[in-house]
């Protein structure tokens, strides 16, 4: 179990933007950057239910939509998410929203910095439950979905996408061409290497408590919990 998806979530970690790395990333000891708090509701157990009754109304009443664009079906899919976690206590009062690019009252996106300096990388999830505009509290995010309907070589891309939006890691591999992201691996440094391309979740956005994989391409276990 990691840290935060229990009654702990993880410590955080700044990006250093001045010309000096310290190495590039820094264990942030502020009072508020020590989610020692119990996580809100709904749980992870909650979330999980409901994401599955979502999508087996989905497979019972769409299933035209198979073939159409992932876009398509995840809209569809928000319709029966939405009414299943409006079933489940909200204390927090989250919405749940697609494709929502904003991270508080600025656009997401990652931190990047590689041999040509720094850089931003927009990030775009297809579905997250969060707080809108709320950049101050520290669990304005809670759940972060991304949706696969068949299957693609993209799949690692969007699994460190949710990997860097939860804390589950520290920082995540850029390539251009094509336009990826990449986890690290075992073996990878702890710290980003200062003559790779990387990117970081920004102190500006709080880190998301739980994200989901969904790949519905599958008949089972098709939630993947990161």
């Amino acid at each position: 179990m990691y840290p935060n998806q229990g009654m702990f979530r993880t410590v955080r970690w700044l990006w250093v933007t001045s010309t000096e790395w310290c190495p590039g990333l820094c264990l942030d000891l502020s009072p508020d950057s020590l989610y020692l708090v119990p996580p809100p509701e709904p749980t992870r157990s909650q979330l999980d239910a409901a994401l599955k009754s979502a999508v087996g109304r989905l497979r019972r009443e769409d299933q035209d939509l198979e073939q159409t664009t992932e876009r398509v079906v995840a809209a569809r899919l928000m319709i029966y998410l939405d009414s299943e976690l409006g079933r489940l206590p909200n204390p927090a009062g989250f919405r749940l929203d697609m494709e929502y690019e904003r991270a508080g009252h600025d656009p997401k996106a990652f931190a990047g910095r590689g041999p040509g300096g720094h850089f931003r990388r927009k990030i775009v999830p297809d579905l997250i439950y969060h707080r809108r505009l709320d950049d101050d509290g520290l669990y304005a995010n809670h759940l972060a979905i991304e949706v696969k309907t068949r299957p693609t070589s993209r799949e690692g891309h969007d699994l460190a996408k949710l990997a860097l939006l939860t804390g589950r890691v520290q920082y995540a591999f850029v390539s251009f061409r094509p336009n990826l992201l990449r986890r690290p691996n075992p073996e990878d440094p702890v710290m980003p290497p200062p003559d790779r391309h990387v990117v970081v979740l920004p102190p500006t956005i709080r880190p998301y408590t739980f994200g989901a994989f969904l790949r519905l391409h599958l008949d089972d276990a098709f939630v993947e919990w990161v």
